[in-house]
């Protein structure tokens, strides 16, 4: 999981809403059912927090919260689907960027809104303090992030 996500959402609770914990059971089964590998690191996380609003623009979609605002994993994707996501990307994350990650291998890929890739992350922490923690770093004024 992204521990400096975590972190910041320890520190700055204002600035996240999660849905609440998922059991890691019936996240695994959610899995199971939609024939998805989901990384460990974010698979921790969606059963830590199940998925929320981060800062005030962000969503990470919430496997089995969410349904009522669209924010839920299964809606996200087959809308983008809809809108031409290729097959082996599934949607994690919605915002200024759209994040996925890759079904075959569970890389992390962040999206144009064309669905075309402009970045690949080995892991959840990558991701968040590469690509969502710097666009809200200076204006929440967060603290210095965790070294590794």
């Amino acid at each position: 999981m992204s521990n400096q996500l975590i972190l910041d959402s320890q520190q700055r609770p204002d600035l996240f809403s999660w849905y609440g914990a998922i059991p890691r059971k019936d996240l695994t089964e959610w899995c199971q059912v939609r024939g998805l590998f989901v990384p460990d690191d974010l698979m921790a996380l969606l059963s830590e927090t199940g998925g929320g609003d981060i800062f005030e623009s962000e969503t990470i979609l919430g496997p089995l919260c969410g349904v009522e605002t669209g924010d839920d994993c299964d809606s996200a994707n087959a809308f983008h689907r809809g809108r031409g996501l290729p097959d082996g990307l599934w949607l994690f994350h919605v915002g200024f960027v759209l994040s996925a990650i890759r079904t075959n291998d569970g890389g992390y890929v962040v999206l144009t809104n064309e669905y075309r890739p402009i970045g690949f992350y080995r892991n959840l922490g990558e991701w968040y303090t590469e690509v969502v923690r710097p666009e809200f770093e200076e204006r929440y004024r967060l603290r210095p992030a965790a070294r590794p």
